[in-house]
């Protein structure tokens, strides 16, 4: 992790340089060979497989709001005779926005990108996807929260495929008389979830197209 702010500038343009945090995974999978009765058929069942993970943050902190901007690369380099091509690649970017409205309303927003490439099948796929967040403390004992993302995936030579998805929940904190939300304590909360999907079938080339709405509720009780 780096804090980029901290290297001498001066406190009004230090604000604007993030911090910057970098991690890397590098790990292998090797058989020995292949085990007597076993069930192994040939030496391309015996894994021989290196993953390598990269993921580079950066997240700038001003007074009223807050950014975000990741990415992260993995690959998946399968080595077993005859499996050489079998690779997968996987590369995804993503920006997170949020603010405060007063001191009872927080507001959040993300947009990613994530290509994932199949390298036997000359195949890429490509998934969009747009959120949001509402929490909204309304009272010292009630909280409204609602969020919704749309998401739009690409697959080479098909038709995409979308879907939605909507949640709102209401929750109302009941605490012992005299200590306002010290434990013990009991939570009673509804939520409702929407969601919608259209994919693509290539059978009857035409699109399944699927809603679903659910309504739960419940109470929780915390003693410790």
């Amino acid at each position: 992790m780096i804090p980029t702010g901290a290297f001498g500038q001066r406190p009004q343009t230090a604000v604007w340089w993030p911090v910057i945090t970098y991690t890397a995974n590098r790990s292998s999978q090797i058989g020995e060979g292949i085990p007597p009765n076993g069930g192994f058929a040939s030496p391309s069942q015996v894994p021989n497989q290196l993953n390598t993970i990269q993921t580079v943050r950066a997240d700038w902190t001003l007074p009223h709001w807050r950014f975000g901007y990741s990415m992260n690369h993995s690959f998946v380099d399968n080595r077993q005779p005859g499996r050489e091509s079998s690779d997968l690649g996987n590369f995804v970017q993503g920006v997170t926005v949020s603010t405060s409205v007063g001191s009872s309303i927080d507001v959040a927003g993300d947009l990613n990108l994530e290509r994932a490439t199949n390298v036997a099948l000359n195949q890429l796929t490509e998934t969009w996807r747009v959120g949001g967040n509402v929490n909204w403390r309304m009272t010292s004992h009630g909280t409204l929260n609602a969020l919704g993302s749309h998401t739009l995936t690409h697959v080479t030579a098909v038709t995409p495929s979308q879907s939605n998805n909507f949640n709102i929940q209401y929750s109302y904190a009941f605490a012992s008389q005299g200590r306002r939300l010290a434990k013990p304590r009991a939570q009673l909360f509804g939520r409702s979830s929407w969601l919608s999907s259209t994919v693509p079938n290539a059978l009857t080339n035409s699109e399944d197209r699927r809603r679903n709405w659910t309504f739960n509720t419940g109470l929780s009780l915390s003693v410790f």
